[in-house]
C-alpha cells in the first residue's frame, strides 16, 4: 500500500486557464482530498509531458505499458486533453458515457488513460449484462480512434490498491477474443487495439525524471520536467527503476 499525502488545488502546476480545468470531476463527499490529489497528479504529470518533445517520453510510456504490439513512428506533433468525455458506440449505453482522464492524440494513434490513487475501479451493478468500467474505456477510445492505433493505459498508485483493475487489464490485454464476446456490437472486432497496459505513478516519475535529465531537451522542457519531479517527490513519489 502506497503511503498517501495530501495535496489541495493550489498545488496544481501550469495552472493559468486552461480549458481542461471547467472539465475536472466534482470530487465525491468524504473523497475530496483523494480526488484532488489523483486530479493533481493527472494535472501537473502531463501537462507537463504536453510541454515535451513527443518522441522523447512517448516512446518510453508504451514501453512502461509493457504493451507494445506495434512500433508507431516517432511523432512531432501530440496532444493531451484531461477528463475528456467520450461516447460509447452501443446504442443501450449512450446515456452513459465515458470519461476518459487522459486522451493522447497523435497522427497515428490515441491513447486513453485511466487514473487511480489509493483506490480501484467500481464495478456496480453486477448483476446486470453491461461492461465493466475498463472495458467501456476500450470500447469507447478505440471507437473515437477510429482507423487510428488505439491504446488503454491504467495508472494507479500500486497494484495491491486495485486488485479488481489489475485483473481486468490482465483479462482483456491477454485476448482479443474476450474483448470481442463482451462487446458484439464492436463489428470492427477491435482491430485498433493495439495494446493494453497498467503502470503506477513512480513509472511516470521515471519517465518526467529521465525528461529532467536529458542532454537531448532545451532548457526549457527540463526545467518543466524538474519542477514536477521536485512535486512528486515531495509526495513520497519517487522513480521507479
Amino acid at each position: 500500500m502506497s503511503a498517501f499525502t495530501t495535496v489541495c488545488a493550489s498545488e496544481f502546476i501550469l495552472l493559468d486557464h486552461h480549458p481542461d480545468l471547467s472539465r475536472r470531476p466534482e470530487a465525491r463527499p468524504g473523497l475530496i482530498d483523494a480526488e484532488n490529489r489523483r486530479a493533481a497528479l493527472t494535472w501537473n504529470i502531463f501537462r507537463t509531458l504536453e510541454l515535451i518533445a513527443p518522441p522523447f517520453w512517448l516512446r518510453r510510456f508504451r514501453a512502461r505499458l509493457d504493451a507494445l504490439t506495434s512500433l508507431e513512428a516517432g511523432s512531432a506533433s501530440l496532444s493531451i486533453r484531461l477528463w475528456v468525455v467520450l461516447p460509447t458506440p452501443a446504442d443501450r449505453w449512450r446515456q452513459e458515457p465515458v470519461r476518459v482522464d487522459a486522451l493522447i492524440e497523435t497522427d497515428a494513434a490515441v491513447y486513453g488513460v485511466m487514473t487511480l490513487d489509493g483506490s480501484d475501479v467500481e464495478l456496480s451493478d453486477s448483476t446486470l449484462a453491461r461492461p465493466d468500467t475498463i472495458l467501456r474505456l476500450i470500447d469507447a477510445v478505440s471507437w473515437y480512434a477510429g482507423a487510428r492505433d488505439c491504446y488503454i493505459a491504467l495508472i494507479t498508485s500500486d497494484w495491491a490498491d486495485t486488485p479488481v483493475g489489475s485483473a481486468l487489464i490482465e483479462r482483456y490485454r491477454g485476448s482479443r477474443d474476450v474483448l470481442a464476446r463482451r462487446l458484439p456490437h464492436r463489428r470492427d472486432g477491435l482491430v485498433n487495439v493495439r495494446g493494453i497496459g497498467r503502470m503506477t505513478w513512480r513509472d511516470l516519475a521515471a519517465i518526467v525524471r529521465d525528461c529532467a535529465e536529458s542532454n537531448s531537451l532545451t532548457d526549457l522542457e527540463r526545467c518543466a520536467a524538474g519542477q514536477t519531479e521536485q512535486w512528486l517527490d515531495s509526495l513520497g513519489i519517487h522513480p521507479a527503476d
